[in-house]
């Protein structure tokens, strides 16, 4: 028998912590035809064209509150993006996690 499920308060409160963040990171970058932000099941990633850091090179976790950054060319976009998340919610720490030496 199949078993169907509704989403859990948990599951809804983090669909739409994920939308509030997709619209800051709109305003924050500014996306225009060489940014694109894809959304995933529970992640966000912002994907610039590049030659140094192809395809996604920010992604955002929004269940532990991280900013992956994959190469140092968008190390400052990520900065700006967890101190916009930080003032966007109050009382939450966001990480910047490097994800390149």
């Amino acid at each position: 028998m199949v078993k169907v499920e509704s989403l859990s308060r948990e599951e809804v409160a983090l669909r739409e912590k994920k939308s509030k963040l997709v619209e800051i990171t709109r305003g924050v970058l500014g996306i225009n035809t060489s940014q694109q932000i894809y959304l995933g099941i529970g992640t966000i990633g912002i994907g610039h064209y590049s030659s140094e850091a192809p395809g996604h090179p920010i992604f955002i976790d929004p269940r532990i509150n991280c900013v992956h950054v994959e190469s140092k060319s968008y190390f400052e976009e990520a900065m700006k993006l967890a101190t916009a998340y930080e003032q966007a919610f109050p009382g939450e720490e966001f990480t910047v996690k490097k994800e390149y030496e």
